[in-house]
């Protein structure tokens, strides 16, 4: 079972949170009885191509991305769409070859 990847700020870090286990990302993961990567980074998270590149070389069920409580709106215009299309290109699935 591919795991779900969590992305994002000392919020998904589970900073505020009393124990490492009360972190959203662990709470949904034993919830949904599925497997979870917490990449929390506090103070951080700003979409970086270097991080986007990283993440891309995971093969997830699903990548759930909260980058935006430290980046100010004219970083998401510029880096969050670059992100998402660098993820879809690595979890891009090729048609079948015609015989």
């Amino acid at each position: 079972m591919k795991p779900i990847v969590f992305y994002g700020t000392s919020i998904v870090q589970g900073a505020a949170a009393s124990r490492p286990g009360m972190a959203h990302p662990a709470i949904l993961g034993r919830r949904l009885d599925w497997s979870t990567i917490d990449l929390g980074f506090s103070g951080n998270a700003q979409c970086e191509l270097e991080i986007a590149g990283l993440l891309a070389e995971l093969d997830p069920a699903v990548y759930v991305l909260d980058p935006l409580p430290n980046m100010t709106a004219e970083k998401v215009a510029e880096r969050l769409p670059a992100l998402i299309a660098r993820l879809r290109e690595a979890q891009a699935v090729s048609p079948p070859r015609q015989p």
